[in-house]
């Protein structure tokens, strides 16, 4: 795991550091990869999985699914916002997109059934207060707090039977909430992750 303070040089001759790449490639929270890697963390962090050396506590793109707790539950996270990182003429719709994935198998390339391969999925709803904002204007941002944020555990066989009866690939809060998936804040994440796994 990188710590940030490696620099990037020509032959010693110093450029810049990956603390500096980060902050000029990864500080638009507001984007949507940025969004969903920032979730994951933050619901890995309440399960408590730690960051581990060299590359466990990384994030892997391909994994079917996004990490496993100490007990072994495997959990999916998804994100979803009403703020969009560009120019809207009004907040948009939150919904969460959920779909059935090819496994991979390690050598072969992906199999050929698609399935659910999460134990929970996680799914994290943000509320922005104004859909105009600055994006370097941090004092706008309600990232770091995290009791603007919403959470909604939903089991797997719950999915199951959801998309296994109509062709849905996406899922709104209102849903999820007819269903008591949530919302839960952040304090009653682990607690809720353990009754659904």
């Amino acid at each position: 795991m990188l710590s940030g303070t490696e620099p990037i040089h020509d032959s010693g001759d110093p450029l810049a550091t990956v603390h500096e790449f980060w902050q000029w490639a990864y500080s638009n929270l507001w984007d949507d990869p940025i969004r969903g890697a920032f979730a994951e963390f933050v619901v890995a962090r309440c399960l408590g999985v730690p960051p581990k050396v060299p590359v466990v506590g990384v994030i892997e793109p391909w994994r079917s699914y996004d990490f496993e707790t100490a007990s072994g539950v495997k959990v999916e996270v998804k994100s979803s916002s009403s703020q969009q990182a560009w120019e809207t003429k009004r907040p948009g719709r939150i919904r969460f997109s959920i779909s059935k994935t090819q496994p991979m198998k390690e050598g072969y390339g992906p199999e050929t059934e698609r399935v659910l391969h999460a134990d929970v999925y996680v799914l994290c709803e943000l509320k922005a207060d104004s859909h105009s904002f600055d994006c370097d204007d941090l004092a706008q941002w309600q990232f770091f707090d995290l009791a603007e944020w919403k959470f909604h555990v939903v089991p797997r066989r719950w999915m199951e039977v959801r998309l296994g009866k109509r062709d849905q690939t996406s899922l709104a809060p209102s849903t999820l909430e007819a269903e008591n998936f949530g919302p839960w804040s952040w304090k009653q994440l682990e607690s809720a992750v353990q009754r659904c796994s």
